[in-house]
């Protein structure tokens, strides 16, 4: 089991501090996922799970959100100094998947990542 953290920006980006991704080759499954809110004040989040394969990173780089296809959560506001859970239920990501996020705020709400590597053997 593995854990990655990222502050989530409050513009689109392709910088690759701020995403998660799979590393090339290997299928992630993701066991559970918080949204932390350090400002005092509500913070909205949006998350998308975008297909890099369909829609280019650069695409998203535009100032533009991704495509509505991969909207994840819309629009969630997290209260001031509180968490978000999101038990996602074991969501298995490839690496031509990310998450990908937008903060109303820069620098007030951060993600942690629970994940872990599934590998099959073929025979």
């Amino acid at each position: 089991m593995a854990i990655a953290c990222y502050d989530i920006p409050s513009t689109y980006t392709t910088t690759a501090s701020n995403y998660f991704q799979p590393t090339t080759g290997k299928t992630w499954a993701i066991t559970a996922m918080f949204l932390t809110n350090r400002h005092s004040a509500a913070v909205g989040v949006d998350l998308w799970i975008v297909d890099t394969d369909v829609q280019a990173l650069n695409s998203i780089n535009s100032g533009s959100p991704p495509s509505d296809k991969y909207t994840y959560i819309k629009a969630i506001q997290i209260p001031g100094e509180d968490t978000y859970i999101n038990d996602v239920q074991r969501l298995i990501m490839a690496d031509n998947n990310l998450f990908y996020w937008k903060a109303a705020q820069a620098n007030k709400v951060n993600v942690i990542i629970s994940y872990m590597e599934i590998w099959c053997q073929h025979f």
